[in-house]
């Protein structure tokens, strides 16, 4: 089947989806082109083709178009009740990379009433497939309830595993206690604490559908003008570490606006202390500074001395140089962290990271500096980003790669993007070719 009749199908079903009273359906066909040269010729690995077909009815439908179509139902962005159904089918353009799949997610939320409404209840669900090889990739189901100011919820993950399936499990609770201070415990069985991480990375074999932790979480604390928060971690094998997290608001008469992040952290043999200086605005512009307390012994048997202020790092987020916005990121260490593993083309500074953050799933890159000059002009949308290596590897001041990117809206319906990366010593690197084509009902 191709693509052409895919979306004719997926279209078709829009339109008679969206007749309904009270709902919103549209799709989305989005098509990127990676040119790369390799060995004297040209490879389009990467390449992929995309339609997505989203169905709303109930409260959830009265949110605008823009909002519904930019988000996935399991990134829990809707709260209003309703129905939600979303379905992809990912086709690659160079065969057998990635495989192809189909992906479908459904969302349902309703009020609980007795007598009167007294709560809501929720249901999500996401199941992939993989077309090349006809099989199951994932199924995962959570349902939520919420009632009385708590919040009890269950999710249930399969995966398939070289010889059969296994299973992951994670039951939570939420709620907030007279003194205003937020609570959350939860326990996790199966493949691990992280079921969403889990079907990017399936176990190769199967595994004890047994317990594996449970995460207490206390906040919204505060002690004057500090404010903290506390994770308390336990694992199959008893406890592991607990972590306080301090924010320190500055005080009135303070002369600089700066506000202080301080992590403490106790396991059964050792204790870390981290203190960050996020934030110093100057001009009008914020200029970030990252700071880091160096205490030598610390953690260890022996005493703890003081080692000074370590520089960790600068931020330097959209000053305007006329229609030209200007970012800039640099990391001390050499090491800069970003989010997943899109490319560099559609990356920018404000994308970029100093410290790692295991929460938030990021990647180590080999940059240590990137700069973002951003423009923007009616429809078009540019932008130029200078990458540096913490070696100089042959190029002047370190400078290890160029982007830029171009997307031209033509409509609200249509629109155009083209981006290039170029390394100034070998050469260009990829070019990419990208399309979007939208129905709104």
């Amino acid at each position: 089947m191709t693509i052409n009749r895919v979306f004719a199908i997926v279209s078709i079903l829009i339109l008679g989806l969206g007749m309904g009273a009270f709902s919103k359906a549209f799709g989305e066909w989005d098509t990127t082109i990676v040119i790369s040269p390799v060995a004297g010729s040209l490879s389009f690995a990467g390449s992929r083709s995309t339609l997505k077909a989203s169905y709303f009815t109930g409260e959830v439908a009265d949110m605008s178009n823009r909002s519904l179509s930019a988000l996935f139902i399991t990134d829990k962005g809707l709260t209003d009740t309703g129905m939600g159904v979303q379905a992809f089918f990912e086709l690659p353009l160079v065969a057998g990379k990635p495989p192809s799949t189909f992906r479908i997610s459904t969302y349902l939320k309703d009020d609980i009433v007795i007598d009167w409404p007294i709560g809501t209840w929720t249901l999500l669900s996401d199941t992939s497939f993989s077309v090349t090889t006809a099989s199951l990739q994932y199924g995962w189901m959570e349902c939520i309830i919420a009632a009385y100011g708590t919040k009890i919820s269950g999710a249930l993950l399969l995966i398939p595993t070289q010889t059969g399936y296994t299973l992951g499990a994670e039951l939570a609770l939420q709620g907030t206690t007279i003194a205003g201070m937020a609570l959350e415990a939860v326990t996790t069985f199966g493949v691990g604490a992280n079921l969403s991480e889990a079907t990017k990375a399936p176990p190769i074999d199967d595994t004890c559908f047994c317990y594996t932790g449970t995460d207490i979480f206390l906040g919204g604390l505060a002690l004057g003008c500090v404010h903290y928060e506390n994770l308390t971690r336990f694992s199959e094998g008893g406890f592991e570490f607990t972590r306080f997290e301090f924010e320190i608001d500055p005080l009135d008469d303070w002369v600089l606006p700066v506000s202080f992040d301080v992590t403490l952290e106790f396991t059964t043999q050792t204790k870390s202390l981290v203190l960050v200086v996020p934030t110093l605005y100057v001009g009008g512009d914020c200029l970030s500074i990252y700071i880091g307390l160096d205490l030598p012994g610390l953690g260890t048997s022996g005493g703890v001395a003081f080692g000074g202020l370590n520089l960790a790092g600068l931020r330097l987020s959209d000053a305007s140089i006329g229609s030209v916005a200007v970012s800039g990121i640099i990391a001390a260490d050499g090491i800069l962290y970003k989010r997943g593993k899109e490319d560099d083309i559609a990356l920018h500074a404000t994308d970029y990271f100093i410290g790692y953050d295991s929460s938030s799933s990021q990647s180590s890159t080999k940059y240590d500096m990137v700069v973002t000059l951003e423009t923007s002009k009616g429809n078009l949308d540019a932008a130029v980003d200078a990458y540096f290596r913490p070696t100089g590897g042959g190029s002047l001041f370190g400078l290890a790669l160029f982007t830029g990117e171009l997307i031209y809206k033509l409509s609200s319906e249509i629109e155009f993007g083209i981006g290039l990366a170029i390394n100034p010593v070998t050469g260009w690197e990829r070019l990419m070719l990208d399309f979007t084509l939208s129905l709104y009902l």
